[in-house]
């Protein structure tokens, strides 16, 4: 797909979202209030089907319907997900910056939780990952996607970036600077960078935070000796399914450390740097 109509369509697909206002509000909502209210009464139910069905309503259509990935007598969860468009999302050099370097259009992951061990209640929205509008535009030209299939495939490459994110975190990579990853697709890679950005309409920078941000999409004729380094352990990590769960974790560990190469705006002289950069003159290369 030419580049004109590939901005278009992810122009188009990004319009479509609900705001990310929605999401980040829904918690002190009459909604949200009410969500919490039915899940603190009904977590010592036996019958957590009839828990999502009260939850449902709910939730949606913020969120997509609830799901339960624990249930038991000392713990429950509850999450459901959410996709989300910000049409200013601003980005930082620096934590500590007053002032961002730029703001761009994207798309975001973030999920509902509500939770419940022995001890409290958790409650809110956890937003992990997201994907900048040029990567979208990317991902139809070079044809990773179509415009029937961009839901689908943007959503999915969201939830992988949403987990390597969360396990490098856990093993505390990238708390001090940013740091790029290559996430897999079956027909080139996505690279993604840990970015300090405030998604909020307000500016004041009470909602910044560190996001695994998908900088663009290269098929596979793009992809660097290095590239297929990085990501050259993939294999053993898909392979892990043959291990028991604690196999699978250890080795997804070994490929996010594998993976993960330190990034800094000063860095656009690297190629690697310049592919990955979200400033407007140098996307105009990716």
């Amino acid at each position: 797909m030419y580049g004109k109509p590939a901005r278009g369509h992810a122009t188009a697909w990004l319009n479509s979202l609900r705001d990310h206002d929605r999401i980040v509000g829904w918690p002190d909502g009459p909604k949200g209030r009410k969500a919490l209210d039915v899940f603190d009464r009904s977590s010592c139910s036996k019958k957590p089907g009839r828990v999502l069905k009260r939850l449902r309503p709910l939730m949606r259509p913020v969120f997509d319907d609830p799901e339960i990935p624990v249930w038991t007598k000392r713990e429950t969860l509850v999450v459901a997900s959410g996709l989300s468009k910000v049409s200013e999302n601003r980005i930082f050099h620096l934590p500590q910056d007053a002032e961002p370097l730029y703001a761009e259009r994207a798309v975001f992951l973030s999920d509902a939780i509500l939770a419940t061990d022995d001890f409290e209640i958790e409650f809110g929205v956890s937003t992990r990952a997201s994907m900048s509008h040029h990567a979208l535009a990317r991902l139809l030209e070079r044809g990773g996607a179509s415009p029937e299939d961009i839901s689908f495939e943007v959503e999915l490459a969201l939830r992988l970036a949403a987990k390597l994110a969360d396990v490098a975190r856990q093993m505390g990579i990238g708390p001090e600077g940013m740091q790029s990853f290559m996430i897999p697709h079956p027909r080139g890679a996505f690279v993604a960078v840990s970015m300090d950005m405030d998604p909020g309409k307000t500016g004041s920078g009470e909602e910044r935070q560190r996001i695994l941000s998908i900088r663009t999409w290269l098929d596979a004729d793009m992809l660097s000796e290095e590239d297929h380094e990085r990501m050259g352990s993939r294999s053993s990590a898909l392979l892990a399914g043959l291990y028991d769960l604690r196999d699978r974790h250890r080795l997804f560990e070994l490929w996010v450390k594998g993976n993960a190469r330190p990034w800094s705006f000063a860095d656009t002289t690297l190629d690697n740097a310049g592919r990955i950069s979200g400033t407007d003159c140098l996307e105009r290369r990716l």
